[in-house]
């Protein structure tokens, strides 16, 4: 005859972290950390579990987290909500010189701010807003039924009244928008304003410049961040350029502040995210650097003009999350030195 072990609730789940945290003298390790904030984010159900076990409203009230940890604005954890400076700098220490009771008081009451910060998450995602950090992918279907699959790194805010759908976004996203004539679907960044009703298209925003790819259907794409009256047409004035640019299956447009201009970017380029994918053609050090930033904890650092020389251009495609095979090209390149530090690579000309 087998046994199966009684699978454990949530309560019993939670309890077991808070003890791990308060009465196990061993620093955490990175895994745990991870495991945790993975445990604590599979629903509201395990963050009011968590509150629910542990009693820290004195030990909040007493002890002046930042201060105790030292923990700097600039040392943000991508495991971290990140919506105000408070969650910006919460995270569970990993070393501490004190004695071992007072590591677990540190453990317990930063594994509590850490669970406050989530909770803001998921009170901002109640509120129409989704954030992804490092590495991070997430789909939501929203409520008309359109789906938005938020790549690494990214912000969005959804607007929705009986006239139009507005998503306000920052960074990239893969949008499957519900068929709804009377409410027309738009995706607004810094540069520019894409428009559907119903299709599927990739946007990618930057401060700098917006791409947007069209995957099935058209997207009417315009310049700038103003979205045009409920039910208005575009059109543009004798001699200028058009208002907008429509854009069909396969095709994709860049704006920056100052032009829009269709591009020879490809579905599978642009959606290669999806697969955990960067592919460059004929890219700067730059633009690489900054795409396997957006995956990685372990940040490239440019010196010099290395990033915009034109000698040290790359092709190819590589897997986002593995910064190891492209350091190995790099390191094979003989104009470059590659020095390894902590979570940080730096690269510069020989």
């Amino acid at each position: 005859m087998r046994f199966f072990r009684r699978p454990k609730s949530i309560s019993e789940e939670a309890a077991a972290w808070l003890v791990r945290w308060q009465e196990d003298p061993r620093p955490p390790t990175q895994r745990e950390q991870s495991r945790w904030l993975a445990w604590l984010r599979r629903s509201p159900e395990h963050l009011q579990a968590y509150f629910d076990i542990a009693d820290i409203s004195d030990d909040l009230d007493r002890m002046k987290f930042s201060d105790q940890f030292g923990l700097a604005h600039e040392q943000r954890p991508a495991v971290v909500v990140p919506f105000t400076e408070q969650s910006k700098t919460a995270t569970v220490p990993t070393q501490s010189s004190a004695p071992a009771s007072e590591q677990r008081r540190v453990f317990a009451v930063a594994a509590a701010v850490t669970a406050c910060a989530i909770g803001i998450g998921w009170y901002l995602h109640n509120a129409g807003r989704y954030v992804t950090h490092i590495g991070e992918q997430r789909t939501y279907t929203l409520e008309d039924g359109s789906r938005m699959q938020l790549n690494t790194q990214s912000r969005a805010k959804v607007s929705f009244s009986n006239g139009q759908r507005v998503i306000d976004l920052e960074g990239e996203a893969l949008f499957t928008v519900a068929p709804d004539k009377q409410r027309p679907f738009y995706v607004r960044s810094a540069n520019s304003v894409a428009r559907a009703v119903g299709t599927q298209f990739n946007v990618y925003a930057r401060p700098e410049e917006t791409r947007v790819t069209v995957l099935e259907g058209i997207v009417e794409v315009s310049a700038g961040s103003a979205l045009p009256p409920i039910h208005s047409a575009r059109t543009a004035a004798v001699g200028q350029p058009p208002a907008t640019l429509e854009l069909l299956a396969g095709e994709a447009a860049r704006t920056t502040p100052s032009q829009m201009a269709r591009t020879d970017e490809t579905v599978r380029t642009a959606t290669a995210w999806r697969l955990n994918q960067l592919v460059f053609s004929d890219a700067t050090l730059e633009e690489v650097a900054r795409e396997f930033n957006r995956y990685n904890e372990t940040q490239l650092i440019l010196e010099g003009r290395v990033g915009q020389d034109d000698e040290q251009r790359l092709s190819g495609t590589f897997d986002a999350h593995n910064l190891q095979s492209l350091l190995l090209h790099l390191q094979a390149n003989p104009h470059l030195l590659v020095e390894h530090g902590d979570q940080r690579v730096r690269i510069r000309a020989r």
